[in-house]
């Protein structure tokens, strides 16, 4: 999947109007939907209505979760993830990727690479 910036807000990552990224994860926070970008290979989470879906097309591997009461209770505000399978099955690896753990930024490291070979596989 990617999408194109047509919004910065200054302080809040460092991304170019116009430049289109690829979205390594999606997460409903609250009510916001948020894509995970890899902003200079950084992993980081940006409001979707900052963006514009210019190829819709998500990963084969990706996995979908939606957190109700009973499920990770410990993020209480994250209602839904769209992701790789860490970031699905490892209730701590979304916690770790924001605190920059390094084994968590290895896993996403390897998940970017993958993800971006589909990309290049299926481009339009």
């Amino acid at each position: 999947m990617k999408v194109k910036c047509f919004i910065n807000i200054p302080g809040n990552g460092d991304l170019d109007i116009g430049e289109i990224y690829t979205v390594y994860g999606m997460s409903i926070w609250e009510d916001s939907l948020n894509y995970l970008l890899a902003d200079d290979d950084r992993p980081n989470w940006y409001l979707a209505k900052r963006f514009e879906v210019v190829d819709s097309l998500i990963p084969l591997n990706w996995y979908f979760i939606f957190k109700n009461s009973a499920q990770q209770a410990s993020i209480k505000p994250l209602k839904a993830l769209w992701g790789y399978k860490e970031m699905i099955f490892d209730s701590q690896h979304y916690i770790d990727l924001i605190e920059r753990e390094p084994e968590a930024l290895g896993f996403f490291a390897r998940r970017k690479k993958e993800i971006d070979e589909f990309e290049k596989m299926n481009e339009i």
